[in-house]
C-alpha cells in the first residue's frame, strides 16, 4: 500500500473541510488541490470515484486488495473507515465480461437494472445465488460499495459509451451506495468517457 500513491483530484481538499479561511497564494492552493496521498485513504475519504493509472500500475490489484479488507471486515489498515459503514458489502464487477454478457443477451441499450442482471448471472456461475437477496437489500439500503474494474478494457466507441452509460444508471438508482471505477489514464482523457465530475472524484496512481 505504501507504493501505491494517488493524486488527490482539483477540489477534494475543500470537500474535506480542511480549507482554511486565511489568505493564500495561488501557489499554495496548486499544491494542496494536488495533495498526494495513499490509495486506502482516498478510498477513505471518497464515496464515489475513479482510479486512474497506467497499464500494470496496481489498479486491479488495490481492487482485489480493498475487496478482501471490506469482506474480512479488516480495517487495520483502514482506521478512518466509518463506523456504520464497516459491514459494507463489496461487489466486483469486470466490466468488460459485462460487455461481453450484454452483447451474448443482445441487450442494447443501458438502463439501471443491467448490472444487477449481471450481477445476478455472475453469482449463478458461481453457484452463489442464493445471496443475491443479501446483495439487493444491501444496495437498497447503501451499505455496498461497486468495484467496477477495468472501463478502458471495453472497446472505445459504442461499446464504450454503453457501459458508462449502463454505469451512471445503475449510479443514478442506487447513488447511496459507493462507487469505485478503475481505468487507464490515456483512455479516460476523452470527455465521452467520463462519469460526471460532480458525482466521481478522479485520482491518479503515482509510478511505482
Amino acid at each position: 500500500e505504501k507504493m501505491m500513491a494517488a493524486m488527490l483530484a482539483k477540489g477534494e481538499w475543500q470537500e474535506r473541510g480542511l480549507a482554511e479561511k486565511i489568505e493564500r497564494s495561488p501557489a499554495q492552493d496548486d499544491e494542496d488541490k494536488m495533495r498526494p496521498i495513499s490509495a486506502l485513504e482516498a478510498a477513505t475519504l471518497s464515496r464515489k470515484w475513479v482510479l486512474l493509472g497506467d497499464p500494470g500500475s496496481g489498479k486491479t490489484t488495490f481492487v482485489n486488495y480493498l475487496t478482501q479488507m471490506l469482506a474480512q471486515q479488516n480495517f487495520e489498515n483502514l482506521p478512518a473507515w466509518q463506523k456504520d459503514e464497516r459491514e459494507i458489502l463489496p461487489i466486483v464487477i469486470i466490466l468488460r465480461d459485462f460487455y461481453r454478457w450484454a452483447q451474448s443477451k443482445k441487450e442494447n441499450s443501458a438502463n439501471s437494472n443491467l448490472l444487477w442482471k449481471f450481477i445476478c448471472h455472475d453469482l449463478e456461475t458461481k453457484n452463489l445465488l442464493f445471496v443475491d437477496t443479501l446483495l439487493e437489500k444491501a444496495l437498497e439500503a447503501g451499505q455496498a460499495i461497486l468495484m467496477l474494474d477495468g472501463l478502458d478494457e471495453v472497446p472505445p466507441g459504442e461499446a464504450r459509451a454503453f457501459v458508462r452509460d449502463s454505469v451512471l444508471a445503475f449510479h443514478i438508482r442506487y447513488g447511496k451506495n459507493r462507487f469505485l471505477v478503475t481505468c487507464r489514464v490515456l483512455s479516460y482523457q476523452n470527455e465521452k468517457w467520463q462519469l460526471p465530475k460532480e458525482d466521481f472524484l478522479s485520482f491518479q496512481l503515482a509510478p511505482f
